[in-house]
Formats: C-alpha cells, sequence, structure tokens
C-alpha cells in the first residue's frame, strides 16, 4: 500500500496544515492588535476624507484618506488594514486616527469595528486549533 494515498498520512498532513495555518492567523491577528493598540495609545484623531478605495487581489479593499496632521498640513495615506466588513466609501467623512510619529499609519476609527480584522484571525486561529485537536485525538484512537 503507497504510504502517501493512506489515512495516516492524510491525518498527519491535515494536521500540520491545521497548525500551519492557525499559526499564521494568531500571527496575523497579533500583528493587527498591536497596530491598533499603538494607534490608540499614540495616535492622533481626526476628521478625513476618503478619497479613493485602493484594491487589490480578489477584490481585496484599502480606504485611502485624506486629513490635516497636527501641523495644519494636508496628507494623504492608505488604510493600514484592508477592509472586511464594515467599509467605507469614496467620498464619505470619517473619523481616522493616524500615528504621531509616522503620519501615514492610518486607520478608520471604527468603534467597535476597528477589531474586526483581529476577530476574524483570532476566530480563524480558534476554528483550526480545534480542527488540530480533533484531528490529532481521531489520529491518536
Amino acid at each position: 500500500m503507497n504510504y502517501f494515498k493512506s489515512q495516516k498520512f492524510k491525518d498527519i498532513a491535515g494536521f500540520i496544515a491545521a497548525i500551519i495555518l492557525s499559526t499564521a492567523c494568531l500571527a496575523a491577528a497579533t500583528f493587527h492588535i498591536n497596530v491598533i493598540l499603538d494607534l490608540k495609545h499614540h495616535g492622533v484623531r481626526v476628521n478625513a476624507r476618503v478619497v479613493d478605495i485602493s484594491r487589490g487581489a480578489r477584490n481585496s479593499r484599502w480606504a485611502v484618506y485624506q486629513y490635516a496632521i497636527a501641523n495644519g498640513q494636508h496628507t494623504t495615506a492608505r488604510d493600514k488594514f484592508q477592509q472586511y466588513i464594515k467599509r467605507v466609501h469614496k467620498g464619505e467623512t470619517v473619523w481616522v486616527i493616524y500615528h504621531r510619529n509616522d503620519v501615514e499609519t492610518v486607520t478608520a476609527d471604527l468603534g467597535i469595528w476597528i477589531w474586526q480584522a483581529p476577530a476574524i484571525f483570532l476566530s480563524g486561529f480558534l476554528l483550526l486549533a480545534v480542527l488540530a485537536f480533533f484531528i490529532w485525538r481521531k489520529r491518536s484512537t
């Protein structure tokens, strides 16, 4: 019997894939949380206009904002985070938080929705960790 077609191999491969993907989700959630907390602690909240929506692969979207910084100058910067569930639209005026030491690090201040990306990635982490647990448990019996 070919080892690569055996159920044991498939279980081990599934377990390893679930561990790798859950780790990637945890890393992404940690990155998002760190950036948000840094902006919350060292950021400046201002009104901004959404001047464009930058598009990427698979219809991913990032808002581009124009806003006045502390010295009165205007700057334009792309949101640090991709838009997931709660989205802003071109032409809207929204509250943003930019980092006082790096004015191009900016994100929309969407209230509780600012935590949407960490919540999505933490949910992925939990789902994949539980999946890995059940694969391991099945393999061990």
